[in-house]
């Protein structure tokens, strides 16, 4: 099975479903998202920004990340003929994702398993919030809502015990999302000896859940709710951000065993006094506030850039944070090409992150920025499901391409 050979189709808004599709162009793959004018993906109807046009919003980076790579087709599925042609797409489709709630196909007059039914090779991979069955299948939900139920937001947070949830991010998404790219390849893999497709349904909620696997275990083994540590680990101190010379430069720093601590102190000058009484992990675990504070006063001193080069070259773990801006210019990863440049007809030159693999036989690098809503439509229909230019203008009249 080559993935450039596969023909996959994408419906659904967030990033979940599309960062599964995503991946999938990544590898080759001719992905077509099929979308509609008549219902927006989220992430493109919303309010431009002061200054804005609503096709900056069609062109945000979240747009472009998620759609690059992929053929984008406007198809009214409420039409007959937005419908009829969907179906001609699925059934020369290998692979399908949706994740809108349970329930939409069936109100236009469509299920994943009509699909099955005429192209039984079809891997279809529905990614709903709460899973194709159960109490809440109907309920709507986002990203954070759904970490929020999993359990993950309530581990977050300082280690005084208050909850600092990462709500702002989209954890869930991206968490479902590569659960979903397992998935779909493991279908793939199975049809190859089989030559049947398969539906997985699948519950972002509980992808989530599944990467609080660790906290899970602990309440299993304990019975005691873990609450939030901040950056404390229990196998290493000190482990946290600790602050260095500069406008809010900091540096994250682990550091393991006994052995380790004695080689920072000597790279921090920490004092001896200091050096001896938490010579011993059970000394350092017992009183993590007070080693945070001896090694915060050394490194508030020093140049961030200056001390990560001395503390990794004694062989410690230890980096700057980096904001975005520093991310995109610190040449470690700079010189790996994780970045590439594109040059795109409305905003000019933009850089995206490149794909963050490399294989010794394989030349693959992000192909193209996200087309503009429906821009490949009348190359699909002719191209691809040939259908005839005089129809395709008849149709677009009667809204059946909006």
């Amino acid at each position: 099975m080559k993935l450039s050979d596969l023909l996959a189709i994408e419906t659904g808004p967030g990033l979940a479903g599309p960062l599964v599709t995503r991946t999938l162009a990544d590898f080759g793959a001719r992905v077509i998202k099929v979308e509609s004018r008549t219902k927006l993906d989220f992430g493109k109807a919303r309010v431009p920004p002061p200054g804005k046009t609503a096709a900056d919003v069609l062109e945000s980076p979240g747009v472009m990340e998620m759609s690059g790579g992929k053929e984008s087709v406007s198809l009214n599925l409420k039409t007959e003929f937005g419908r009829e042609m969907f179906l001609a797409l699925i059934d020369r489709a290998d692979v399908y994702v949706e994740s809108y709630a349970p329930g939409w196909l069936e109100r236009i007059g469509l299920s994943t398993e009509l699909f099955l039914r005429r192209n039984p090779r079809l891997v279809v991979l529905s990614q709903s919030a709460y899973g194709g069955d159960g109490p809440k299948r109907d309920q709507r939900a986002y990203a954070p809502l759904m970490t929020a139920l999993a359990g993950v937001e309530s581990t977050v947070g300082y280690a005084d015990g208050r909850i600092i949830p990462q709500i702002a991010s989209a954890v869930g998404d991206v968490v479902a999302a590569y659960f979903g790219n397992l998935l779909v390849l493991a279908a793939l893999h199975e049809r190859e000896k089989t030559g049947r497709g398969a539906i997985i349904d699948m519950s972002q909620t509980e992808a989530s859940a599944a990467m609080a696997g660790l906290a899970m275990a602990e309440y299993g083994l304990s019975g005691v709710t873990p609450t939030p540590r901040g950056n404390r680990d229990p196998r290493a101190v000190p482990h946290g951000i600790y602050p260095t010379a500069g406008d809010d430069d900091w540096v994250a720093l682990a550091v393991w065993t006994d052995d380790e601590w004695d080689t920072l102190c000597t790279v921090l000058a920490i004092a001896d006094d200091d050096r001896k009484r938490y010579a011993r992990f059970d000394d350092r675990i017992a009183a993590p506030d007070e080693v945070d504070a001896i090694v915060s006063a050394r490194t508030a001193v020093e140049p961030r850039d200056d001390l990560f080069l001395r503390v990794q070259a004694a062989g410690l773990s230890c980096t700057p944070v980096l904001s975005t801006y520093e991310a995109d210019e610190f040449a470690a990863l700079r010189d790996r090409g994780l970045w590439r440049e594109f040059q795109h007809p409305r905003l000019g030159a933009f850089r995206m992150t490149e794909i963050p693999w490399k294989y010794d036989h394989l030349d693959l690098r992000r192909r193209a920025w996200a087309e503009p809503l429906g821009a490949s439509t009348e190359s699909v229909l002719t191209g691809l499901l040939g259908v005839a230019q005089a129809d395709i203008d008849s149709q677009r009249a009667a809204g059946a391409l909006d």
